[in-house]
């Protein structure tokens, strides 16, 4: 049952105040000098302009900050309440959660896009001015490094067009949430429920659904830190229109995953090393597109199964419920039978061409950049980065001629990999084979970008022998690991593992 949730006052925390204090500081000071020289007439108006927007642009970034510091010591608040209160049951600890709903990230987006919009163009729109205004032609043939500094204006300009998109995409599907019922989604079992969202110009082509579990990893610290958002395992479904439901604020859009038992539940004890559960809505429609995420709670309850041996973030998604498993589709591996009356499975190079595209223009681009310092920066500069351009170098010529072939017959498993296939030759007698993954491998993007799954050989001593890369389809993968096995010999079961 969902539980109200009483709104603790509100306090201003001083982190937030002290974060904020010197971008107010630096726009106020930005102010006072663009009013004050422009009472005097020691300031035109067009630079007077430029101060001013970057005033307040700092000015208005230390007031959101502010405000998203209240906003999170409330939910901190909230959440020791409810987890005073609920002590087993850690789907009931958020906000939202305990009310059966799940909030759409899309107006936390909104606001950090804006606030970084503003940040980035109240520093770019004054280098602009003065860019233009000081660097001459001859400055910039003594020294083509300074054209480097308009990467961020460019940068500036488009975190705006985001920001305006985003808002754009809030106003039109209204204040959307995910309705759980009933919550939560239960590993082992099923996540239900209904994503209320506004289709104005209605969703001819239906809605795509995608459930993934993230491995959410923040490493280094301060200036150094990074973010990166593995995705562990997801399932994909499509709605088609004529099953959207009418609801009390718009439409009602069904959700119905299975989740499987060997999986990660949701875990925020490490932030560094967290485990996230997002379920992502889109759908093509007239306008600005449909795209929404939602944080969903994930937990092994009373009604999951058993298990029979613990889970834990190594052999995670091992396990793939059992079934026939077609080939999608379009598929592009090609599976025919081998000489001595066996199995044959071809993977041709460029099966991805627009990963391939994508990589290869990358590659283009930073072999530019190392060209440029080459002729201009020490070459330390050159060193390194050109050692990355080495690795995209690798990695385009895997994308365009990378292929195998496995070979099942009289007992034996043949792979023959790398470039055209022209790679070492590996043998395993089906006897020595323990089991086929489909490990997600490359992966395109962060939490929303796109796995791509490789199959794997466990062979009973340990040895994991690549079978076939960079597969997009997560069905075809399971497919191609039914018929592999049915030729090996071993249980029809599809493994599936983020190893």
């Amino acid at each position: 049952m969902p539980v109200s949730v009483t709104n603790p006052p509100q306090s201003v925390p001083v982190g937030a105040v002290v974060v904020a204090l010197p971008f107010a500081m630096v726009g106020l000071f930005a102010a006072f000098l663009a009013v004050h020289n422009l009472n005097n007439g020691t300031l035109p108006w067009p630079l007077a302009l430029v101060v001013g927007s970057a005033a307040l642009a700092f000015v208005g970034a230390a007031v959101a900050m502010v405000l998203a510091g209240t906003q999170g010591r409330r939910r901190q608040r909230i959440g020791a309440d409810l987890q005073a209160n609920f002590p087993d049951s850690p789907w009931m600890w958020r906000e939202d959660w305990a009310q059966a709903r799940c909030d759409s990230r899309l107006k936390t987006s909104v606001t950090a896009t804006w606030i970084a919009a503003f940040l980035c163009n109240g520093v770019c729109v004054p280098l602009v001015y003065f860019g233009s205004t000081t660097v001459s032609a001859e400055m910039l043939h003594k020294n083509p490094l300074i054209l480097m500094a308009f990467i961020f204006p460019l940068a500036g300009v488009g975190m705006l067009v985001w920001a305006v998109r985003s808002t754009l995409r809030r106003i039109e599907f209204g204040k959307t949430c995910f309705l759980m019922s009933p919550p939560p989604g239960i590993i082992g079992g099923r996540l239900r429920g209904n994503i209320q969202a506004r289709f104005p110009h209605g969703a001819a082509k239906g809605v795509q659904l995608k459930l993934s579990c993230i491995n959410h990893v923040v490493s280094g610290s301060g200036k150094n830190q990074s973010v990166w958002e593995k995705i562990r395992w997801r399932e994909q479904q499509a709605v088609p229109p004529e099953r959207l439901m009418p609801g009390p604020d718009g439409s009602l859009i069904p959700v119905d995953f299975q989740i499987p038992n060997d999986a990660l539940a949701c875990d925020n004890a490490n932030p560094n090393d967290a485990i996230l559960w997002i379920l992502e809505a889109d759908a093509d429609v007239p306008g600005v597109n449909y795209l929404d995420t939602f944080e969903v709670p994930v937990f092994r309850t009373k009604d999951s199964p058993a298990l029979t041996a613990p889970v834990d973030r190594g052999n995670a998604f091992a396990d793939v419920p059992e079934g026939p498993a077609e080939r999608p589709a379009g598929s592009k591996i090609i599976v025919q039978p081998s000489p001595a009356g066996g199995l044959m499975f071809k993977f041709p190079a460029l099966r991805n061409p627009g990963a391939a595209l994508g990589t290869t223009a990358f590659f283009l681009v930073w072999s530019v950049v190392v060209w440029f310092l080459w002729m201009h920066a020490p070459f330390i500069f050159t060193f390194f980065f050109g050692l990355f351009d080495l690795l995209f170098f690798l990695i385009v010529l895997s994308l365009w001629m990378g292929s195998s072939v496995v070979t099942i017959e009289a007992g034996t498993v043949t792979v023959r990999g790398g470039l055209l296939s022209l790679g070492p030759r590996h043998v395993v007698p089906c006897s020595e084979l323990a089991e086929i993954h489909i490990p997600i491998g490359m992966q395109m993007g962060n939490a929303q970008g796109t796995p791509y799954y490789n199959i794997q050989l466990v062979c009973r001593d340990g040895r994991k022998i690549s079978a076939g890369q960079n597969l997009r389809d997560k069905q075809e993968a399971e497919w191609l690991v039914a018929e592999m096995k049915k030729a090996a010999g071993l249980s029809i079961h599809a493994a599936a593992t983020a190893g």
